[in-house]
């Protein structure tokens, strides 16, 4: 993140083809969970954000993810 300052957690972000939207915030010792109806086939791909007290820093890489069926 910005600023050299101390490590505040991360925001993520989704997108499904048309645009990255907010999907959830997290401190730095949590795990997260996005959680949300996933539909199979669909390619959903993400972005992290690092914080601190001065905003946010530069996007992480993006990182994709075709859903599967859920197991039988």
């Amino acid at each position: 993140a910005i600023g050299y300052s101390t490590l505040t957690g991360y925001d993520i972000y989704m997108s499904t083809g048309s645009g990255f939207t907010f999907k959830q915030s997290s401190t730095v010792t949590s795990n997260v969970a996005i959680t949300g109806s996933i539909t199979a086939g669909v390619t959903y791909s993400f972005t992290i954000y690092a914080k601190n007290i001065f905003g946010l820093g530069v996007a992480s890489d993006t990182y994709s993810i075709v859903a599967a069926d859920a197991p039988a």
